[in-house]
Order: C-alpha cells, then structure tokens, then sequence
C-alpha cells in the first residue's frame, strides 16, 4: 500500500510538465500588461492632445487684437474639438476681468471685475468674478486678462 504523503512528495519532485504550468500562470498575466499598455498610451495620447489643444486656444486668444466676440469663441471650440480629434464633446469658456480698485483701500486695495464671458456646447458665462482672485496673476489697477 502507497502512503498518500509519498505521493504527493513525488509529485513536487517531478519536473516535467513545469514549462506548462508556467505557460498558464505567465499568459495571463502577459495579455493584461499588453492590454493595459493601449489603455495607457491612449489616456497619455488624449491627454496630450488635450494640453496641446488648450495651449494653441490661449495663443489664438492671446494673439487676437480685436475684440473677442462668441463667435470667436465658438471657432475656437472648434479648433479644440478638432486638435482633440472629437473624441468627446468639450466645453470652452473666456472670460475677460479687470483689475479695479476696491472699496476699501486699506483693508482690501484691488477687486477682480467681471467684463465679459462666453462658455460654448451649453457651458454658461461666468456671472460674476467671486473666487477667480485666487487663481489670476498680479495685475496692475487697469490692467485687464
């Protein structure tokens, strides 16, 4: 009579068999990393292609010496939509504020006025100025961005 114990240590003994063994352990893991290569590469492509799409709309607005109008604004939706290769739908707003001086010139010297803003694909205009302070350079009183 075979013990089971000495079979089951005969059987870690073996060595033939291993490259399949390896085979179906390794595939696996091999097809997710070839898989999760194109889903990588595809989110750095899009997000790229975005950067690249946002800094070619701020040169055109940047670059732009007469008045920007909506349907500026739309054009440059379309150029964004266009450098994105239409992937999905996109959303551009400009805005135009102004540096002023506010209303009390000790405590609080400089206030961020709202001119003009325009959003695209249904995105609204800014309705006010609140919070953009944060996020806007240094301007002179005058100065406009």
């Amino acid at each position: 009579m075979i013990k089971l114990s000495s079979q089951i240590r005969a059987f870690l003994r073996r060595e033939d068999g291993t490259y399949s063994v390896e085979t179906v352990l390794i595939f696996p893991l091999l097809f997710w990393a070839f898989g999760a290569m194109f889903v990588f590469w595809d989110g750095f492509k899009l997000n790229n292609n975005a950067v690249s799409a946002t800094y070619t709309v701020a040169d055109l607005v940047s670059r732009q010496t007469s008045p920007i109008t909506t349907g500026f604004v739309s054009g440059l939706d379309d150029v964004f939509e266009k450098i994105v290769e239409g992937r999905s739908d996109s959303e551009l707003r400009v805005t135009v504020v102004r540096m002023v001086l506010g209303p009390d010139p000790i405590n609080d010297p400089t206030d961020i006025e709202l001119v003009w803003s325009h959003g695209t694909d249904g995105l609204p205009g800014l309705l006010n100025a609140d919070g953009l302070d944060t996020t806007l350079p240094l301007m002179a009183v005058g100065a406009s961005i």
